[in-house]
């Protein structure tokens, strides 16, 4: 009966040696497969924030180009008031008309 007993123990300890190992591995394994996830508070790390800040200050550079471009067309007014609008669309044929 001690013999059984001694190589139950041995069977006991075997099986959590392969417990241990199979634990070591599934650590392993999640170690090699992590991956980190990115803030959507983090602007300067996440990519989609970056892309829409970046996209949201290109489209305020072009607002305040055409407010300037508009304020040193001082004829824009007098355009509008006639009904032709843009004076970027104007053809020279127009504005020979205008002239005279």
């Amino acid at each position: 009966s001690l013999i059984e007993k001694e190589e139950l123990f041995i069977e006991i300890a075997r099986l959590s040696e392969q417990e241990v190992r199979d634990v070591l591995e599934q650590r392993t394994q999640e170690e090699l497969t992590t991956e980190l996830s990115v803030s959507i508070y983090d602007t300067a790390r996440n990519d989609t924030a970056k892309k829409r800040r970046e996209e949201i200050e290109r489209k305020k550079r072009d607002d305040e180009a055409r407010r300037e471009e508009m304020e040193l067309d001082y004829l824009a007014p007098f355009l509008a008031r006639i009904g032709l609008g843009d004076p970027a669309t104007m053809t020279a044929e127009l504005a020979q008309q205008l002239k005279e």
